[in-house]
């Protein structure tokens, strides 16, 4: 909920806007903040998991955005309704909100003081809007497309993590290094397990956050499992000589990541898990090296 003040802000930024529009006779008022989003709400405290949150949208609309909201606003999108609010939680650290698509998007956002923050080609030709020292409070953010009205596919990121530094994210799309697993809950034997070598030259903390850290092989995950749930958890782990750390994308896309679960050895643990794909990576921590290693996947807990 805002504050009296930040909404009496709002107010006055609003009147002015459309007083301003008054005088020009050519362009709209404000998009507008208050309608519920279209997409989602997001309520995130800082140091929030899995960094980054991340939205597939379709970007754009209808409606060009007046470059009299601040420097760089620019490209179309539905004035009706925020695509997406966030109520945020501020720490010390700064907050980035950006988008990514094959399409040319933009980003407008409005802050919790009334204040619009615009975004183009930031990062290639994805937008990218940062807040040194982000408000408590919320976020109306609107994601278009640059150059002409209609709609594109993208995915909105929040995160506390610099999208500019943090390299290339892990492709958990290509097909894995060393193997492709089908087990259905109750699945004999147990555990499942593979030799392989872990690690790479990624820095996965840097991209991902969070818990995650160590090195892995970004290009491809080390394992893809395409898992049938029970009512059992799912524990993931791996033993070596080496200090490895793993990497697990979920199929709903969240992170779960280890380093010293077991000892050296990383455990990730799932409580509840859901049917589908489970992208793992086994790092080393530490350094960019191979290392040998075991990885296995349980429905017993190894601890």
């Amino acid at each position: 909920m805002l504050s009296g003040t930040t909404s009496l802000k709002r107010t006055l930024a609003t009147v002015a806007a459309a007083a301003g529009a008054l005088v020009a006779g050519t362009t709209s008022a404000e998009p507008n903040w208050a309608a519920m989003p279209t997409y989602s709400t997001v309520d995130l405290i800082a140091g929030f998991l899995p960094d980054p949150w991340r939205l597939s949208l379709q970007a754009g609309g209808a409606d060009k955005v007046s470059r009299r909201l601040g420097n760089g606003c620019t490209g179309y999108i539905n004035e009706a309704a925020p695509d997406v609010d966030l109520n945020y939680t501020a720490g010390t650290g700064p907050l980035y909100i950006h988008a990514s698509s094959s399409a040319d998007t933009t980003l407008v956002i409005l802050d919790p003081e009334g204040e619009w923050h615009c975004s183009d080609d930031a990062f290639g030709h994805d937008p990218i809007v940062v807040f040194d020292d982000p408000l408590d409070g919320n976020y109306n953010i609107w994601v278009g497309v640059h150059g002409r009205s209609g709609t594109a596919a993208a995915e909105l990121w929040i995160t506390e993590i610099d999208p500019r530094r943090a390299g290339e994210r892990p492709n958990w799309a290509a097909a894995p290094t060393y193997e492709t697993v089908d087990l259905t809950a109750g699945f004999m034997p147990d555990p499942w397990s593979l030799p392989l070598e872990a690690g790479g030259n990624h820095d996965v903390g840097a991209s991902v956050g969070g818990a995650c850290v160590g090195y892995i092989n970004a290009a491809a995950p080390d394992v893809d499992l395409n898992y049938d749930a029970g009512s059992s958890a799912l524990h993931i782990y791996a033993t070596s000589a080496a200090d490895t750390t793993l990497a697990v994308l979920d199929p709903a896309g969240d992170w779960f990541c280890n380093d010293d679960g077991m000892s050296l050895d990383p455990v990730v643990t799932i409580p509840r898990p859901r049917s589908g794909n489970y992208n793992i990576w086994l790092g080393v921590r530490g350094s960019a090296r191979l290392a040998q290693a075991k990885l296995y996947i349980s429905e017993i807990d190894p601890r």
